[in-house]
């Protein structure tokens, strides 16, 4: 009896959910530049920790050679279900501006409560099923930085004209034209001192940057 009782707890340790799922990773998750039919995109997920709970900001930034930049923002909870986040926006909104040097305006806001989007983090892929737009499905975000979903990071990438470097990210409100304090290092996956901006040697890897935090972002 006490073997067939033990062996019924191996059972359940090795099918049951918590010997199954690991805890979804919090942090931001960013993604390469995506290309599509008319430009391109970014996305970025940050997850972090509150007193009522996780929470998550979503930015997709898209350049359409036509109309010019939008930039797509969720804000909203995100809760661990079966080892994955599952993000539900509780506020929705898209800006946009014709150049991307000009400060975006506010196009709309709308209900999205009834929407969800789900960020597995269970292997090197870290999968988003949707892009905010929705014009990708099963998006990589194969950048992760732990514990940064609140610090000034930002990407630098070629602008469409070819002659200028443009810089987005998560809290860059308020850092003016100060430099970065650290660089991130595809390779090693470790944060290196920052001494100048660099190219990546592929385009659709975009270089990836830490600022000081202010009190102002």
């Amino acid at each position: 009896m006490r073997n067939f009782i033990l062996a019924i707890g191996l059972v359940q340790f090795l099918f049951l959910p918590f010997g199954i799922y690991s805890e979804p990773k919090s942090g931001l998750y960013l993604s390469d530049e995506m290309k599509t039919k008319n430009g391109f995109l970014f996305l970025g997920v940050a997850i972090g920790k509150e007193k009522e709970g996780f929470v998550f900001l979503a930015q997709e930034l898209r350049y359409h050679n036509l109309i010019g930049w939008e930039e797509i923002l969720y804000s909203g909870t995100a809760k661990d279900e079966l080892g994955e986040w599952v993000l539900v926006p509780g506020s929705c909104q898209i800006r946009a501006s014709r150049e991307f040097e000009k400060k975006k305006g506010l196009l709309r806001r709308f209900d999205c409560e009834h929407l969800s989007f789900t960020l597995q983090t269970d292997s090197d892929a870290n999968l988003l099923n949707s892009s905010l737009a929705g014009t990708f499905k099963d998006l990589r975000l194969p950048v992760f930085l732990a514990n940064m979903s609140s610090e000034p990071i930002g990407i630098s990438f070629p602008l469409p004209d070819g002659k200028e470097e443009g810089i987005w990210g998560f809290h860059l409100n308020g850092l003016g034209n100060k430099s970065p304090i650290q660089v991130w290092d595809r390779k090693s996956g470790l944060w290196k001192p920052w001494n100048g901006w660099i190219h990546e040697s592929e385009p659709s890897k975009p270089s990836i940057y830490r600022w000081k935090r202010t009190f102002s972002n």
